[in-house]
């Protein structure tokens, strides 16, 4: 989720996401296939009110050692973009009473957590769950609860005016991406809530809980959506599974590319050339759209933030491991399709929307590859410094589901 979208006016960009708004949603029910198997999907949020091309799973949480002081939570969004679990306060039952993660400093102060995005922040307190996803179970995983109220003065540095709000479909964010520590964020010792310093223990950094799984499923996913038709569609299902090479379901394809990144790398991205440039990227689930610059292609008069091409035209794209550039490579293309045409065509809003591509503010160097380009494929994200038969992780691959 390296380039989240901020809530802006609907009469800015139509359908892309929702600002306001209230209410909550029941439990989704997810058809687990095999133990290390789970139901991803995607629909309007737990209020009707999300952003588009958004992926959910439900996550199991409990008291550290109870198994019965726990709660599922729905509507958790999916992102190999980042690493960890944060869930906001309001969706947590006061009755499962998660412990705090203390501090080393003496008094063992409560630690909180500033998780920073491109397009704003995560603050809160860090807690103790055990977790379950699928059949996979994961000990004393540390939890970032976002908008706790117990913490309403911001550090300098987490500014509160980017802060994300539970009101945007979502109820939390499950980042399984190739970082197997969250330390793109800032820690704080907390001797009260209103006195909060930054330290700079970096081994109370939450760690990604899919290498926290017993056993051996722990060293990566694969995330694997269906296609979607042009005119889009309001609801769908797709997979996530635990683990690359450790079971029948999770083997790598033998045409498979894989693109190699390493751990000093901000978010263990590999690297993208478009139209001469070069830049890091990844497969991001957590974005809705892939963010580029199209050169000549016209922005949409009545929505500015999209592309408009004349005709439908080709987004290629070449993939190499990270700063690697000759060595094995993936091309990756996508249509990019004429927002504004598809809008007065459909004249309703859908949730997930293919094949759009939207103007960057800024690249910074930076061209994630989002959700609109990642329908009817397989990705791959093997986490760093993880065994698997194909070598140690952090690596990337994708695979078109028709090949």
């Amino acid at each position: 989720m390296k380039l989240k979208s901020i809530c802006i006016s609907l009469n800015t960009i139509l359908f892309l996401t929702a600002c306001g708004g209230g209410g909550s949603g029941g439990t989704s029910t997810t058809n687990n296939i095999r133990a290390n198997e789970m139901t991803v999907y995607m629909d309007s949020g737990y209020n009707a009110q999300g952003v588009a091309n958004r992926e959910y799973v439900t996550v199991h949480i409990c008291q550290p050692g109870s198994t019965t002081l726990c709660q599922d939570v729905d509507h958790v969004i999916l992102d190999t973009g980042s690493t960890g679990l944060r869930i906001f306060e309001s969706f947590i039952s006061p009755s499962i009473s998660l412990p705090v993660v203390q501090a080393s400093d003496g008094i063992g102060s409560p630690l909180t957590q500033c998780m920073y995005f491109n397009g704003g922040v995560d603050y809160g307190s860090l807690h103790y769950a055990d977790v379950y996803l699928a059949g996979e179970y994961a000990p004393q995983v540390q939890v970032q609860i976002m908008n706790d109220p117990l913490y309403t003065i911001y550090p300098s540095n987490c500014p509160v005016e980017t802060q994300y709000n539970p009101q945007s479909g979502a109820k939390g964010v499950l980042g399984v991406g190739a970082k197997k520590t969250t330390n793109q964020s800032s820690l704080y010792a907390c001797a009260t809530p209103q006195t909060c310093v930054l330290t700079t223990n970096n081994y109370n950094y939450p760690l990604n809980p899919v290498a926290q799984f017993v056993g051996n499923d722990n060293n990566g996913v694969i995330v694997s959506m269906g296609s979607v038709p042009a005119s889009g569609t309001t609801s769908m299902t797709g997979k996530l599974i635990f683990g690359i090479g450790t079971q029948a379901n999770n083997q790598l394809p033998a045409n498979a590319t894989l693109l190699y990144s390493n751990e000093s790398v901000p978010n263990c991205e590999f690297s993208l050339s478009f139209n001469g440039s070069n830049y890091s990227s990844m497969f991001d689930t957590g974005t809705p759209f892939t963010a580029s610059q199209l050169g000549s292609v016209p922005n949409c008069s009545s929505y500015p933030n999209f592309y408009c091409p004349d005709n439908t035209t080709l987004f290629s794209a070449t993939l190499y491991s990270y700063n690697s550039f000759s060595g094995p490579s993936i091309n990756f293309t996508s249509p990019v399709l004429n927002y504004q045409t598809y809008i007065n065509a459909l004249g309703f809003p859908t949730w997930i929307l293919p094949n759009f591509i939207i103007v960057p503010n800024q690249l910074n160097g930076n061209m994630i590859i989002g959700m609109s380009q990642l329908y009817g494929k397989t990705i791959y994200v093997a986490i760093d410094h993880q065994p698997t038969p194909y070598g140690t992780g952090p690596f990337w691959s994708i695979q078109d589901n028709n090949d």
